[in-house]
């Protein structure tokens, strides 16, 4: 009797009867309703659903499932047209990607924006939420991101081969996601500055500056933290610390090592294309090599030439207030006669 009475197998029961959630909804609606049946946690209902007839929320659960069906549905059309061979059938999912991006940027920015405001704002209490909305967002995210750098390092110190290839590849992807973006964020740069809007272009060198400075400042900061990290005297943060250094260290070695193994990969290949785009890429590369070099030793020759340059023009102010040629004659004289009363 008291499992009948209990809200959550209940709606449990229900879900069940009308065959329209599968486990997953049934678990997260359960959760819910127990949730608000006890009166703490959870998602607050809004004012139409705290209102809502036994029918209509029905009919509220049957379009949240078909909508997320139909979502999936989607998705899986989009792969499939991705693995498949047809260019035309790609355009659109790629289309619908970059206008995607475009409105999940522009919501950022609106965001940051709006949240800027509040923090310089009057109101204290407004300020206080948004800084607390912003770290919470900010430790969420650098969770999930150590969560999965654990997963994977439990992975790659693991037994099973087919897990490691599954993780290789989505580095693969992930690394080819980043260069994409990268060279699509350089060929945007390039056509702002190529262009006649010098408001754009304004906007691009403040954008430049403001990252260079970021980095700069983080850098700092990471630096003067592990100083002080080391200068205490808690050997578990030391520890952990080392352990940091050499993870990136690591890091560094196997992205060069996945980069090397790459490159073989499309030499010993039989892709034209590729091994053309790696050639350009090697040479892009010296040529920057060799740019930061002559740089370099540009900056070493002008600093020297700065500095002969006030060596010289020191020693011409000293010779200007020195003494005259008179003066030095008496001195020297003076200095004779000494010299003969010595003896």
């Amino acid at each position: 009797m008291a499992r009948q009475q209990n809200p959550v197998s209940l709606r449990r029961e229900e879900n069940m009867r009308l065959g329209t959630a599968d486990f997953s909804t049934m678990e997260d609606i359960s959760q819910g309703a127990e949730e608000e049946t006890r009166g703490g946690g959870g998602r607050q209902k809004s004012l139409s659903e705290r209102q809502e007839t036994e029918e209509q929320r029905r009919k509220r659960l049957r379009r949240n499932e078909l909508h997320r069906q139909s979502h999936q549905r989607k998705r899986l059309r989009q792969k499939e047209i991705g693995k498949g061979d047809d260019p035309i059938k790609k355009i659109m999912p790629e289309k619908e990607r970059i206008k995607r991006n475009e409105r999940g940027k522009q919501d950022y920015k609106n965001r940051t924006k709006r949240e800027n405001e509040i923090i310089n704002g009057s109101d204290s209490m407004d300020r206080r939420k948004a800084v607390q909305e912003r770290l919470t967002r900010n430790e969420k995210a650098n969770r999930s991101y150590h969560r999965r750098v654990k997963q994977e390092e439990e992975i790659m110190n693991g037994n099973d081969p087919i897990e490691k290839g599954k993780l290789e590849q989505e580095r693969l992807k992930r690394n080819e996601q980043t260069k994409r973006k990268y060279e699509r964020k350089v060929k945007q740069e390039e056509n702002i500055m190529n262009g006649n809007d010098p408001i754009e272009k304004e906007k691009l060198e403040r954008k430049r500056l403001g990252v260079k400075e970021r980095v700069k400042r983080k850098r700092q900061e990471r630096v003067k933290r592990e100083e002080e990290i080391m200068n205490r005297n808690d050997p578990i943060e030391k520890e952990k610390l080392e352990r940091k250094r050499l993870g990136e260290k690591e890091r560094v070695k196997r992205k060069r090592q996945e980069t090397v193994n790459r490159e073989e990969e499309i030499e010993n290949g039989d892709d034209e294309l590729e091994k053309a785009g790696l050639v350009a890429r090697k040479n892009n590369l010296k040529l920057r090599g060799r740019e930061r070099y002559h740089r370099g030793k540009g900056k070493a020759a002008q600093i020297m030439k700065e500095d002969d340059l006030r060596v010289k023009a020191t020693v011409r102010v000293e010779e200007e207030e020195g003494i005259g040629e008179d003066e030095l004659e008496e001195e020297r004289e003076g200095y004779w006669q000494e010299e003969q009363d010595d003896e």
